[in-house]
């Protein structure tokens, strides 16, 4: 069987994780970088391309490398050489879509939640208004609220979340973003995967269930790549878990759960 060539075009900082790959062939596939400064329209195209399109479209607007990367994954596209069209992956860059697609597949599981896309929007006074008229699609805002960036990959902005548990904190955020209800999930966060037919589902933990109006903080900010806040850091935000009475789901049910919404979600 004659060898697979992938081509990486990747970020510096992304490349450097995974040159090993370069070094020798793996299961008969061979990893070569490639970037779109230096690549010629004469080169045979890849078999397959690992990129990382999210972040190079965050940032092509300022960074020549990215700009450069993101016009050669586009002329790969445009030959059907990705698995998936690069539209689809770039979906994944905007937090908002992704919520106004997952309302569109299952609108009763999708929590309330608020676009915010002018970065001069007055956050107290729009959140104000949702929460007395909600308007159509939009579900009744109520605190705790899960606040993330649009932008949901790319600058380390992105990563900066923030949980609001009453309405003063909400000064402390800044447009644009996405406000969504928290949904109490038992300090467990249920990651599902999926490639082809095949589905992976992981377990990790989360943060504690909340109640908003609570005294103590107004708002806990962190940063979603590092390890998340705990019950101490809420106060008396804090709910205590319900008693173990056996309605639990147990884990392999969980798992089912997250299957098949991935598989739907994966058929979208």
């Amino acid at each position: 069987m004659a060898q697979l060539r992938a081509a990486l075009i990747l970020p510096p900082d992304k490349l450097a994780k995974v040159s090993e790959l370069a070094a020798c062939p793996v299961a008969g596939v061979s990893f070569a970088a490639e970037d779109g400064a230096a690549a010629e329209a004469a080169t045979p195209p890849p078999d397959a391309v690992v990129h990382k399109a999210v972040f190079d479209l965050a940032h092509a607007a300022t960074d020549d490398a990215a700009a450069a990367r993101l016009r050669l994954l586009r002329r790969y596209d445009e030959s059907g050489l990705l698995l998936d069209p690069l539209y689809k992956a770039l979906l994944f860059a905007d937090r908002g879509k992704i919520c106004r697609l997952l309302a569109s597949l299952h609108p009763e599981a999708q929590p309330a939640f608020l676009e915010l896309r002018d970065a001069d929007a007055d956050v107290v006074a729009r959140v104000r208004e949702v929460m007395a008229q909600p308007r159509a699609g939009e579900g009744r805002l109520r605190y705790p609220l899960m606040c993330k960036p649009l932008l949901a990959c790319g600058p380390a902005s992105s990563h900066e979340l923030a949980v609001v548990l009453r309405e003063e904190g909400l000064a402390a955020l800044r447009p644009p973003l996405l406000l969504q209800n928290f949904v109490r999930h038992g300090g467990t966060l249920l990651k599902g995967y999926c490639v082809g037919r095949r589905v992976h589902v992981a377990q990790r933990a989360s943060l504690p269930d909340l109640v908003g109006g609570a005294e103590g903080p107004a708002v806990v900010q962190f940063d979603s790549r590092q390890p998340y806040p705990t019950a101490a850091d809420f106060g008396a935000a804090v709910v205590p878990p319900p008693p173990e009475d056996g309605g639990t789901p147990t884990w392999e049910e969980q798992r089912a759960a997250v299957e098949r919404l991935v598989r739907a979600v994966s058929a979208r």
